[in-house]
């Protein structure tokens, strides 16, 4: 289903304390969703875009525009799940716990509603979104879809990725040479791409403590420079190098809510403090009093990008870190 996007260019102002108010009309329609509490955060393009509990916004650094997404504005659901980007055929894929997927392409919504309309679960939510030449894999609460972006077209199913062919969920992924390596509720699986029936739960290779990382519910993962790195909760963060995995000798016993690699660097935030880590030496702490929850972050023209629990946009593309977000309640 293809939605055109009404886009709301919003009037704002970054913080220090003050951001655009709407003079709304009698009558009209209006949101009431808060987009200072945000939990994801992607580009697309020029765009800027972050996903709060019900809705997005996008940010244009190019020319200050601030725009918000809803479901009045088109898009397919509410209670966004994950938002990733396409970047070489610019698209944002949008996931909602319902399962239903958003694509946004040049300000057109496709919407598709194939994973919700799915009977033998409950749980479809859209987790990540992991991309490999021309395959988007969805990671869900039941295991893994694979979607063609070029056709639009969902190809295959793999609910059964459990050790004994149960049904599992899978959070994040990421895709090294020609593996798909997956984080799950049974710790982490990996998989070619090429020549292997992935459909068979037997066909996964399943890392255990004999290759040096537990047996647990793993959430994040994230490649830099040939290397994965997964965290576990209330153990630390692990890399994945040489066939083996090793633990670092930091973020021991943390919990974690963003990893991602960008701009030469992995992105952590570990007990609600971001950090910078390249991946050689120690971790850089990202510290300002505008990161006061931040939930994920990526590095990309020149500035650092984090979506921010209590700040909803915070960066530093014009130097000192500002917060960025459509004002309200709406």
């Amino acid at each position: 289903m293809i939605r055109h996007l009404l886009i709301l260019v919003l009037c704002f102002c970054f913080r220090s304390g003050i951001h655009g108010q709407e003079n709304i009309p009698l009558n009209s329609w209006r949101t009431h969703f808060s987009f200072n509490t945000t939990k994801d955060v992607a580009a697309v393009s020029e765009s800027v875009f972050c996903a709060a509990e019900n809705g997005l916004f996008s940010f244009d650094p190019t020319d200050n525009s601030l725009a918000r997404l809803t479901k009045i504005e088109g898009l397919g659901d509410v209670q966004v799940s994950s938002i990733s980007s396409d970047s070489e055929r610019n698209l944002l894929y949008v996931g909602y716990r319902s399962g239903s997927v958003d694509l946004i392409e040049n300000n057109e919504i496709t919407g598709f509603s194939l994973i919700k309309e799915f009977t033998f679960t409950e749980d479809k939510q859209i987790n990540d979104v992991v991309l490999s030449q021309n395959t988007a894999y969805f990671t869900t609460s039941f295991g893994m879809v694979s979607f063609n972006p070029d056709s639009r077209e969902f190809v295959e199913t793999f609910r059964e990725l459990g050790a004994a062919g149960q049904q599992i969920a899978a959070f994040t992924g990421v895709v090294l040479r020609d593996t798909i390596f997956l984080a799950t509720e049974q710790g982490i699986i990996g998989g070619p791409l090429d020549g292997t029936n992935l459909l068979d739960f037997a066909n996964w290779r399943r890392f255990d403590l004999t290759d040096g990382i537990p047996v647990v519910n793993t959430r994040l993962l994230a490649e830099l420079n040939a290397d994965i790195y997964a965290t576990i909760d209330n153990n630390g963060l692990f890399r994945y190098s040489n066939g083996a995995w090793e633990k670092e000798p930091f973020f021991d016993g943390a919990n974690f809510t963003g990893l991602n690699s960008s701009g030469g660097r992995l992105w952590i935030v570990a007990d609600g403090i971001l950090w910078g880590y390249g991946g050689t030496g120690s971790p850089v702490r990202i510290e300002d009093p505008l990161l006061a929850a931040p939930k994920n972050a990526f590095f990309d023209q020149n500035a650092l990008w984090v979506a921010d629990g209590v700040n909803g946009l915070v960066t530093d593309f014009a130097g000192s870190f500002q917060s960025i977000f459509p004002s309200g309640p709406f």
